[in-house]
């Protein structure tokens, strides 16, 4: 890429990338419980095969084997069902996620300005880039992540022109 040539672009979020962003960041924050939380599930429905002391009735051995339900229910039920309610709040709240974001790439880094706001983060301090659905994520060191819809950058040769400056400057790409 030629500093002298940047790439533009604009973003207006919506509600719906919002939490489709949100349910990724969920998903990579449960990332090393999930296995747990699947064993925990898989040893509560073979639970009856497990012979325990005075040999309780069927429906006793779920009982006693209630505790087992208490991750995959943290994970797979109360964290999604909070999820939208805590990221309409956060929308609500974040005005300047609702502004239109003007993106400017550069062989320095990324700006970005909106009414609100102004900022500049250099290349080095993106660790990650990925796709997820119909967005790319940057991410930097902390666990809040640039969201890209692939929309905002046009055509598909513009998409690649971006992935292609990504890979370049920024170290894991794997998922991109």
């Amino acid at each position: 890429m030629d500093s002298d040539t940047p790439i533009r672009f604009d973003v207006t979020l919506t509600f719906e990338q919002y939490l489709a962003y949100q349910r990724v960041y969920l998903r990579r924050q449960f990332r090393f419980l999930r296995p747990i939380a699947y064993l925990s599930l898989i040893c509560f429905v073979f639970a009856p095969a497990f012979p325990l002391e005075g040999n309780p009735s069927l429906p006793q051995k779920y009982v006693d084997f209630g505790t087992l339900l208490i991750l995959p229910g943290l994970i797979f039920v109360l964290a999604p069902s909070t999820l939208v309610r805590g990221a309409r709040k956060r929308w609500a709240a974040t005005g300047e996620l609702q502004e239109t974001q003007h993106y400017e790439l550069t062989d320095r880094g990324i700006s970005v300005t909106g009414d609100s706001f102004r900022a500049h983060t250099d290349w080095k301090y993106y660790r990650r880039a990925e796709t997820a659905g119909d967005m790319i994520l940057l991410w930097a060191g902390q666990p809040i992540a640039r969201i890209i819809p692939v929309a905002a950058l046009g055509t598909s040769e513009n998409v690649e022109a971006f992935k292609t400056l990504l890979r370049s400057k920024v170290p894991d790409c794997k998922r991109l």
